[in-house]
């Protein structure tokens, strides 16, 4: 099982400049680019370590590119993936 911290926390930690932002306000409706300054590389990182840390394939989700944005988006896909890995 994921927790909404857990998820802040690897999102907190791929921000590049942690001192513009407070890890409070990470919210379900925070936008990666729009709100935490997220390049390419960034949101790469951040899928990697997701997929590291939960053992997800992203690929196998058939909506992400209408999820990969948005913190409450992606979180909800995370446990999508989790679900069905986990038979359920």
């Amino acid at each position: 099982m994921i927790d909404w911290e857990d998820f802040r926390e690897i999102v907190w930690n791929n921000i590049e400049k942690q001192e513009l932002f407070q890890k409070e306000k990470i919210l379900p409706e925070t936008n990666l680019m729009e709100d935490l300054q997220f390049d390419s590389v960034a949101m790469i990182t951040l899928f990697s370590d997701i997929e590291e840390k939960w053992g997800i394939d992203f690929t196998d989700l058939e909506d992400f590119g209408d999820r990969f944005d948005v913190c409450g988006k992606i979180y909800e896909g995370i446990r999508l993936l989790r679900e069905k890995g986990d038979g359920g």
